[in-house]
């Protein structure tokens, strides 16, 4: 049997499918017939073609595929490559339970084959049976030593332990089984980003960029990369491709939208925090940029309604409760409530924090505004020392130093650390 023609991306693309062995004829002897229009082997046939003919099939064809898997085997098909790519398809929605019933189905037809073995320890990660994942790892390196799925897993692994070294040996490996694997050029790619040697990693995204232009979590990557080198525009460009190529990519449009609220496009920013909380709505931290740009836009009482809600959920929230106090003082002059958030937020952090001098200086600042507008029966001036209320800042053109990368280091690349509670003076 082949190697493999679809490779697992530990972001989350599709792992390895199948293909098809080429019986090859011997001289003189006739061609074996093809099978009959409609049939359940020309629609094993014709999924196997969808499915090799492209490195990342899009949605539609994968759906097409589908159906035609199914269709093949229902009709009693006995390849190890149908119940295999069925398992393939039930593995990329998450579902497990039946994604291992077909794969154990695929080793009842070929024991021997490693990738369906490593396909049955991915399975056990994620449903948190480590022990069962490591065994069936290593019994598929047993059966292939470079059986680049088992591989893989044991290299992303190292990069979560930041045994970086060890991450690439097993990366290097995965690559001389199969050259074309686009995991290990995205594991050693974090393993590069994570230590600092930027060149390498970009030469290893080139690489797996020239077997595959689409896949969004090496642009995702490579953007990080162009970001620690203070290539904004390259980052902005690779974290666009990778959301065009992947819409449902949550780490390229999480440093999307980072990157231009960062950069101060509140608009835009605006959108893209929308486009990720209509995926993932309990993202807290997502909420808490959403505000800060709805802020930059002048949508003040937005701002105020998503900042509120996340210290409902959370009321632990630093993120949320600066940026609240920064929006009822400055931006809505809200002073009883401003002082409220603003000494509640000053009594749980300390000295060390760095936002302890301005908080201070700020909440007094609230306290002798209060006391002059009892004074003056209206709004005075801003007392000595004490920032004047700010418009809502317009959306500018990206500038300033670029934002680094997240500090964690999962196997699908860091997002650029968020700066939502960067919106004071």
């Amino acid at each position: 049997m082949n190697r493999l023609i679809i490779v697992l991306l530990v972001a989350g693309l599709a792992p390895a499918v199948l293909a098809q062995e080429v019986p090859t004829t011997p001289a003189g002897a006739e061609a074996a017939p093809a099978p009959a229009p409609g049939s359940p082997e020309a629609a094993f046939d014709e999924a196997m073609a969808i499915l090799e003919g492209s490195a990342s099939p899009d949605a539609e064809a994968l759906t097409r595929a589908a159906e035609l898997l199914d269709k093949a085997y229902k009709g009693g098909v006995a390849r190890p490559e149908v119940p295999y790519n069925l398992g393939v398809l039930a593995f990329r929605k998450g579902n497990m339970e039946e994604a291992a019933r077909f794969f154990q189905e695929g080793r009842g037809l070929e024991p021997s084959n490693a990738d369906i073995v490593a396909m049955l320890g991915l399975i056990a990660a994620r449903q948190g049976r480590s022990g069962d994942a490591a065994a069936l790892m290593q019994e598929a390196l047993g059966l292939d030593e470079y059986c680049s799925v088992a591989l893989n897993f044991l290299s992303e692994a190292e990069v979560r332990a930041r045994n970086w070294e060890q991450a690439l040996v097993y990366c290097r490996k995965a690559l001389l089984g199969n050259p074309d694997n686009l995991d290990s050029y995205l594991n050693m790619a974090v393993v590069y980003y994570q230590t600092d040697r930027l060149e390498l990693g970009e030469l290893a995204c080139q690489s797996a960029l020239r077997i595959n232009p689409a896949a969004a979590p090496i642009r995702n990557i490579l953007g990080l990369i162009y970001l620690k080198q203070n290539e904004v525009r390259k980052a902005f460009t690779q974290f666009e491709r990778a959301t065009k190529a992947d819409p449902d990519s949550m780490d390229a449009l999480r440093n999307l939208a980072t990157l231009v609220l960062n950069y101060k496009d509140f608009e835009a920013a605006a959108k893209a925090f929308e486009t990720i909380l209509q995926k993932d709505p309990e993202n807290l931290a997502m909420r808490v940029s959403y505000a800060v740009a709805l802020r930059g836009v002048g949508n003040f009482p937005a701002a105020r309604t998503e900042l509120e809600g996340v210290l409902a959920r959370k009321p632990s929230n630093l993120d949320a409760s600066y940026n609240l106090c920064i929006l009822l003082h400055e931006y809505l002059s809200a002073y009883e409530d401003a002082l409220k958030q603003c000494a509640d937020f000053t009594a749980r952090i300390d000295r060390k924090h760095p936002k302890w001098d301005e908080m201070k200086q700020r909440v007094k600042g609230i306290r002798d505004t209060i006391e002059a507008l009892k004074d003056f029966g209206g709004t005075p001036p801003p007392a000595p020392g004490e920032p004047a209320p700010s418009p809502a800042p317009e959306a500018s053109a990206p500038a300033g130093e670029a934002p680094s990368g997240g500090e964690q280091p999962p196997a699908d690349a860091p997002a650029p650390e968020n700066a939502p509670v960067e919106g004071g003076n």
